[in-house]
């Protein structure tokens, strides 16, 4: 995804940060969480806070892809086990 958008002749990006959510409270799960985004093609986590991560994204898809609440109930249901 990533060498398809940058080596076009178009650069086709829209980088830009962005603040999410992290609503758990288990350090590793919260680690889960900002490498899972990270391995996502285009994303990577800068920074991790208490409640929030902050993402980089080389395009609007990436970024819309981290809304999806599939990611969300595994780590949920991961951080229950712990």
């Amino acid at each position: 995804h990533v060498v398809k958008k940058v080596w076009q002749p178009k650069l086709d990006i829209q980088p830009q940060f962005r603040k999410v959510d992290s609503p758990f409270t288990n350090g590793v799960v919260k680690v889960i969480q900002a490498n899972s985004i990270t391995l996502t093609p285009g994303t990577v986590t800068i920074r991790v806070d208490d409640d929030k991560l902050l993402v980089h994204s080389l395009t609007e898809e990436t970024l819309a892809g981290l809304d999806s609440p599939e990611m969300q109930q595994k780590l949920e249901a991961l951080e229950k086990d712990l």
